[in-house]
Parts: structure tokens; C-alpha cells; sequence
């Protein structure tokens, strides 16, 4: 997308999860992790105001956007889990040592 628009900024982001959680993913398990890549830090600061406004907590910057395949990864990753569980939703959650 970025080579077709080259005077635009793309941002990737949303594609990990289904439609049913893009907006307030709240899990009794935890908080899952929303990635994001793109080009253009101004923009990507406006898409992180965006994802914090719809609930997502954990925002990881994956750098720019040659790096959204690593989301396409994860998003296969995540159907698959889906079919796997008892639920019809799933996201990712970024466990870390305090």
C-alpha cells in the first residue's frame, strides 16, 4: 500500500485480531498487546491516540512498514487459535518479567 500511495502514510495496525475485539479488548486474563508499523512517526503517534481511545493499553511499535508482514504472522497465528479454543475471539498478550 505504501508503494501504490508514496506521498501518503500508511500505518498498520488492527489486523491481529477480529472485529469483535478491535474495540475495548477487555479479557479476564490480561490485557493483549496491539502491534503497529509505518513510516511516519508523526502518524504512527496519531494512530497510537487512536488505539489508546479504543481501549488497547499495550501498543508496540514494530518500526517501519516493511515490518507489517511480522503482523500478518501474527494474525494467521491468532485465526488459527481461534479454531483451536473454545472462543470465538483471541488476542495476544506480551507477558514481561518486573
Amino acid at each position: 500500500m505504501q508503494q501504490l500511495l508514496p506521498d501518503s502514510y500508511v500505518v498498520k495496525t488492527l489486523n491481529i485480531v477480529s472485529d469483535q475485539i478491535m474495540v475495548h479488548p477487555h479479557f479476564s486474563e490480561g490485557s493483549p498487546v496491539m502491534f503497529m508499523s509505518g513510516n511516519n512517526l508523526e502518524s504512527k503517534e496519531q494512530v497510537r491516540t487512536l488505539l489508546k481511545d479504543l481501549s488497547w493499553s499495550t501498543i508496540i511499535d514494530l518500526g517501519d512498514i516493511s515490518r507489517s508482514r511480522l503482523q500478518e504472522s501474527i494474525m494467521l497465528a491468532c485465526v488459527i487459535s481461534e479454531m483451536q479454543l473454545p472462543s470465538p475471539s483471541a488476542a495476544f498478550a506480551l507477558l514481561t518479567r518486573g
